[in-house]
């Protein structure tokens, strides 16, 4: 059986989860763990410990995968990788990464093309249209 995180993992893994990237968190607390004597755990097992803390662990604010992007406004992924490669704005932001939308580049498409967005639930649009971004 694995161990039980303990409350000051967890309090440390709260303090940072909304402060980083969830690769950036996933390695933080790996550091955190060994030097503090705990046990080191699996990338999967932080991985899914953040997830049942409420965040996405492949989520990434910046920038969409066109299927993550599908995922929040209720459409068919094929319909946002349509526009993402009509537009332009599907690119990778590293040689070899995921293929992703950055959202300012999304908004700026979505102002020009809102002809294109009237099957998207309004609530869900004013979401991605407005939410804050990480800095």
């Amino acid at each position: 059986m694995k161990p039980r995180y303990s409350k000051r993992e967890e309090d440390y893994i709260s303090s940072i989860i909304h402060k980083y990237q969830p690769p950036v968190v996933i390695s933080k607390v790996r550091k955190w763990e060994e030097l503090n004597g705990y046990p080191v755990r699996s990338v999967d097992a932080l991985r899914h410990k953040i997830m049942m803390m409420g965040r996405d662990a492949n989520y990434q604010e910046d920038n969409f995968t066109y299927t993550q992007l599908a995922r929040v406004l209720d459409i068919d992924p094929q319909t946002v990788r349509n526009w993402g490669r009509s537009s332009g704005i599907l690119k990778r932001k590293y040689p070899g990464s995921r293929m992703t939308i950055d959202i300012v580049d999304f908004r700026k498409w979505a102002r020009k093309n809102a002809d294109r967005l009237k099957r998207v639930d309004p609530d869900r649009l004013e979401w991605i249209m407005t939410a804050p971004l990480v800095a």
